[in-house]
């Protein structure tokens, strides 16, 4: 049908006949969709250098990825509150373990659905794409191990 289009498939060895995506056409909603497939690519509204440590850090949290995802906040991205939402996540992953993501992910969606006022709802959604980025190398190293 005409109102069915546009239409967009992932095809892969594990989806020969390959997978419908069903969610909004959006482009950075549509880049969370294939990172979680494990398409290997920069988020839309994330420091594609911090998502890259981030991934690093999600195998194996050591304080020296830490240091080097903090020099980078400060030097290449000061003022920028993506870097510092980065670096918070990061060091809560160090002090709970990485189950603090898909649990912070659960709250963030839950107030994301309440009333806020839309400086409060961006911030939050902000936040939520840096999650989904931690999220996304979490899928990728669990699918990496098996």
């Amino acid at each position: 049908k005409k109102e069915d289009f546009p239409v967009f498939y992932y095809f892969d060895e594990a989806h020969r006949e390959g997978l419908r995506y069903e969610g909004a056409i959006e482009a950075d909603v549509m880049s969370m969709w294939l990172r979680r497939l494990g398409v290997k690519m920069p988020s839309i509204g994330t420091i594609v250098e911090l998502d890259e440590i981030s991934a690093s850090y999600m195998k194996e949290p050591n304080p020296d990825l830490l240091a080097t995802a903090t020099y980078i906040a400060e030097t290449e991205f000061p003022g920028d509150r993506k870097a510092s939402i980065y670096l918070k996540i990061m060091e809560k992953i160090a002090e709970k373990g990485q189950a603090y993501i898909p649990t912070e992910i659960t709250r963030v969606n839950k107030l994301l659905d309440g009333q806020l006022a839309a400086t409060k709802k961006a911030e939050l959604a902000e936040k939520m794409k840096i999650l989904n980025v931690f999220s996304s190398a979490t899928a990728t190293t669990t699918k990496d191990e098996l």
